[in-house]
């Protein structure tokens, strides 16, 4: 469901945190959303929640049981708004639902215009019920996996939606643009553009190597975590739901066990994780083991733009205090290198 664009974009002037936690926005995406609801026959009961406000996101809870009957679970319904940057994520989880109904849940209703969207309360994410053990993990890329594979064909609407380019074909674009970043920053201290420029004939080569790979280009998650994933018990494989889209890209499709690898380490804990992620795309682990450097290069180069892409319109206290994480990967990349 896509519904005009109504007042109270992030476009407005000022930081996003600043407008998104201002009166007018609230009340213009209150009462979006109570439309929304109510057209599908639910009435919003009492005054939302803002739950989170970060420089590139904020989220509303809302009360509006669709029916007396229906679980607790049911009653409450998220409102996203993402900055100008990650403004794609309602739409971009709009295609994949469509695509892949089973490693996703549609929206509600996304708003294009401003970046919001309403999705339902799915309830508490495997961290939260303890489950990040092995077996979760395998679970969870498999699913990965083939919603990776199933939306192949639907890459030119998720461009079309604004999903951020992040393939190996255009990294030297993404990394020259980060070189310069740090020179308008104040960052570089002309160490800074010498270690990247050592690293950059490094970067491009292991882009060659993903374009080779039998790995395609495709969506990836950006930040898969057992935090980001949702099991109610629902319809589905084991009840999996994927959510928190706004990291996505599209990207070697390998690059979607990056987080799950800075999370877990080397060890027998990784191999199992890579072996069910290859395996669920008919591809030899030891291709997979194989390839892992040239994709954690190209990865911290995709993190580090996200994250710049994400504090765009940061106010410059919140830019001096998520700079250090936004550069962390490209940073520990240059002294590895």
């Amino acid at each position: 469901m896509t519904v005009a664009a109504g007042a109270g974009s992030a476009t407005a002037a000022g930081s996003f945190s600043e407008v998104v936690s201002g009166e007018p926005w609230l009340a213009a995406a209150t009462a979006w959303a109570s439309a929304v609801l109510r057209d599908l026959g639910r009435e919003v009961v009492g005054p939302p929640r803002q739950v989170r406000v970060r420089p590139w996101s904020t989220q509303l809870v809302l009360t509006a049981p669709p029916h007396p009957t229906a679980p607790p679970i049911d009653h409450h319904v998220w409102l996203k708004q993402g900055c100008a940057a990650t403004s794609y994520e309602g739409e971009v989880l709009a295609i994949i639902a469509r695509a892949v109904p089973e490693a996703v849940t549609a929206p509600l209703a996304v708003d294009p215009a401003t970046g919001r969207f309403l999705a339902v309360d799915h309830g508490a994410t495997l961290r939260e019920q303890g489950r990040d053990g092995l077996a979760d993990w395998c679970a969870v890329v498999a699913l990965a996996a083939r919603a990776q594979q199933q939306v192949l064909p639907h890459v030119d609407a998720l461009t079309a939606a604004g999903l951020p380019d992040g393939s190996a074909a255009t990294v030297a674009e993404r990394f020259d643009a980060l070189v310069a970043s740090g020179a308008r920053d104040g960052q570089d201290d002309g160490e800074r553009t010498a270690r990247l420029g050592r690293l950059r004939p490094a970067v491009l080569a292991s882009g060659e190597a993903l374009l080779a790979s039998p790995f395609p280009v495709t969506w990836n998650h950006g930040d898969l975590h057992p935090g980001n994933v949702t099991a109610g018990g629902r319809d589905g494989v084991d009840g999996l739901r994927l959510f928190d889209l706004g990291d996505s890209d599209l990207s070697c499709a390998l690059e979607l066990l990056a987080v799950p690898h800075g999370l877990l380490g080397d060890g027998a804990g990784w191999d199992a994780v890579l072996g069910a992620y290859c395996d669920a795309w008919d591809v030899d682990p030891a291709v997979g083991a194989a390839l892992w450097p040239h994709v954690e290069r190209l990865h911290a180069v995709n993190r580090t733009h996200a994250w710049r892409r994400a504090l765009a319109e940061a106010t410059p206290a919140e830019t001096a205090r998520w700079l250090p994480d936004a550069d962390h990967d490209l940073t520990r990349l240059t002294e590895a290198a």
